[in-house]
């Protein structure tokens, strides 16, 4: 499309929901966290979320979306984001990690520390007795920083301040 050359009626939409294909064979329950597949088989539907490489956290499931009998794509999950969201809680965790990165266990629980693939979920707004509160934007990026990132080319102070801009990095951005 070229450049505009008059006034245009832009379409928007609310950036606060979205729906999504739901992968074959999969029940999302509501109030799940729902996850894109990015790659591999299923690439390009939502699934519950679970710490599986190429998960893109999309939000919470805003209705059952049950797509046991069908097809990739055949059922669709409306999706909400751009918001705070109430989790179940995995590990430690004190008002100082308020701001942090939170990475997904499963589909209904977070923690600080990053599973073995380190999805991220979004950020950490409030502690409370029956879980916490976490900040979704919508996607988060797929993975951590890498902890080889550092080779042998940088000298001992170097690859210590490259590892801690890289920690910096996994807790505090999404």
């Amino acid at each position: 499309m070229p450049a505009l050359t008059n006034d245009r009626l832009t379409p928007s939409r609310n950036a606060e929901y979205a729906d999504y294909p739901v992968r074959a064979n999969t029940v999302i329950y509501s109030g799940a966290l729902v996850a894109l597949i990015a790659s591999g088989p299923g690439a390009g539907n939502a699934a519950p979320a679970s710490d599986t490489l190429g998960r893109v956290i999309l939000g919470v499931a805003q209705a059952r979306a049950d797509n046991s009998q069908g097809a990739d794509g055949a059922t669709r999950v409306i999706v909400a984001f751009n918001r705070a969201f109430k989790f179940n809680f995995l590990g430690p965790i004190t008002p100082s990690d308020i701001g942090r990165c939170v990475y997904v266990v499963d589909d209904n629980t977070v923690s600080l520390s990053p599973q073995a693939s380190g999805v991220k979920v979004g950020k950490l707004l409030a502690i409370e007795p029956d879980g916490v509160w976490v900040y979704i934007h919508t996607p988060a990026p797929p993975n951590r920083a890498l902890a080889n990132a550092v080779d042998n080319t940088y000298d001992a102070n170097e690859a210590a301040v490259i590892g801690s801009l890289r920690d910096l990095l996994n807790n505090y951005t999404i």
